[in-house]
């Protein structure tokens, strides 16, 4: 038997899985310090927000720019000139330029999971280190992933790695059981053709309608791995605790999709997209 059946099976029926202890220990506290030791060397060096209730608003230039290289963004709060608010995550090619967080997303074990799950050939189009800290960590609004990372045939796949408890009381990820199966996407995030803004573009007629009422907590413990459909339905609330909730994730979709020009999310030469 696989070692990931039961995982590829609860995925292909609710739209995610949770895979209890997947990292260890030592390679969640890799991840933690590793930030807290790149964090200095790359806060404020620009001041960029990222929002989920705002996502055309704070999509600037330095955020279009990211797709290949390490940048901060900050929550979305009113501040004094000169003064930075808290930090909402770090993104998005931590899997290709920091040498812990790539000996962790380059791992064979990434690989047999995400082929597991039907990526033939599978590649890490972006990494983010989300902190959700404590009494300040922001809003994801209900979303799915293949919404901003859009491919034809959708082949997004999200992994969502706890690096400290993951519950109701702290922001854990919601979502709707089953909302993978809806048969298509409401509207794509798109790059405008200027290169310097975004924009939500409809995908058809339909307007999904989700009831959030029916929503499960997916909690989770430091080094648990959960595993997200693209299609499927997911939101966090605003960590009010006093806990933080940081966590490590990653995108992948298949090499034999197309990926179109207009996502917003693109690579330079420089740094070109590689198979896991």
């Amino acid at each position: 038997m696989n070692l990931f059946t039961t995982s590829v099976e609860e995925y292909s029926e609710n739209g995610y899985s949770i895979i209890k202890g997947f990292a260890s220990q030592e390679q969640v506290s890799e991840l933690k310090n590793s930030m807290r030791e790149l964090l200095p060397k790359i806060a404020k060096e620009q001041y960029s927000v990222f929002s989920t209730t705002r996502q055309q608003a704070t999509s600037d230039k330095y955020f279009l720019d990211s797709g290949d290289k390490i940048r901060c963004f900050y929550e979305d709060f009113e501040i004094n000139e000169g003064e930075f608010p808290p930090i909402n995550k770090v993104g998005h090619a931590l899997h290709d330029l920091h040498e812990s967080f790539q000996r962790f997303s380059y791992q064979e074990k990434i690989k047999n999971l995400a082929k597991a799950l039907g990526l033939k050939t599978p590649a890490i189009i972006q990494s983010q280190y989300i902190f959700k800290e404590s009494g300040v960590g922001g809003e994801v609004r209900p979303h799915n992933d293949s919404t901003f990372i859009y491919t034809r045939p959708l082949s997004c796949l999200g992994l969502w790695l706890a690096l400290d408890p993951a519950n109701t009381e702290n922001g854990c990820l919601w979502g709707l059981e089953g909302s993978h199966l809806e048969p298509q996407l409401e509207k794509r995030f798109v790059r405008n053709a200027d290169g310097k803004s975004t924009s939500f573009i409809p995908m058809g007629d339909q307007k999904l309608e989700w009831d959030l009422d029916k929503g499960t907590p997916l909690q989770a413990e430091p080094g648990d791995l959960v595993i997200l459909h693209g299609s499927f339905v997911h939101w966090s609330f605003v960590n009010r605790s006093p806990h933080s909730r940081n966590a490590y994730v990653l995108h992948l979709i298949d090499r034999e999709a197309e990926y179109p020009s207009s996502n917003w999310l693109q690579r330079t030469s420089e740094n070109p997209l590689r198979n896991l």
